[in-house]
């Protein structure tokens, strides 16, 4: 059981990236819920995400920079930060498309301004999910992905500062809140 297990690994890196190394950009939609977000009108966003990954195999492992806009009565918001993100590919015997489920565990940074005023906050964000990459064949020197992906998350936020003429407030803690972020993505696989 343990030998099939480790042969199927080459194909199934296979169907992921046939490079050790990739690079990913992706266009984001973010879905805000929960207190935290209600307490300052936050409304859904859009934004992107750059990463890198690394597949030494089924599972591999990313690390990138997120952003999303959010407009709301109390200001313009960004929520922005880095992650990491290990995924596993599930194997279907196709070198064309290839599921995953994947984690994503980042470091948020929630900023906003209104007229003279800019509040900002941190938080650490937990997500899980999963996605389908789909061959797009040779481009650029390495291989084309497109990733379709979805998570679900929770995000816990620390003290709210509001920032004004050189002076600043501390807030309560906005609390937490809940998060859908849809993912379109591009990725070119590095290396040999």
């Amino acid at each position: 059981m343990a030998a099939s297990s480790v042969l199927l690994i080459p194909g199934v890196a296979v169907a992921q990236s046939r490079y050790p190394f990739s690079i990913q950009g992706s266009g984001l939609y973010a879905r805000v819920l929960g207190d935290a977000y209600e307490a300052i009108d936050l409304l859904n966003g859009y934004g992107f995400e750059v990463q890198g990954r690394w597949t030494p195999g089924a599972l591999s492992f990313g690390a990138g920079y997120q952003r999303t806009n959010h407009a709301a009565d109390t200001g313009d918001w960004t929520l922005s930060g880095i992650f990491v993100e290990p995924r596993f590919v599930i194997d279907v015997k196709s070198d064309r498309f290839a599921p995953y489920v994947s984690g994503r565990f980042s470091v948020l940074h929630l900023d906003g301004t209104q007229d003279a005023v800019s509040s900002s906050t941190s938080g650490v964000n937990l997500n899980v999910g999963g996605g389908l990459l789909v061959s797009l064949g040779q481009a650029g020197g390495g291989r084309a992905n497109l990733d379709l992906g979805a998570t679900y998350g929770y995000t816990r936020f620390g003290d709210l500062t509001l920032a004004q003429d050189g002076g600043a407030e501390t807030l309560e803690s906005l609390g937490s809140g809940k998060n859908i972020v849809i993912r379109i993505g591009f990725v070119i696989g590095l290396g040999k």
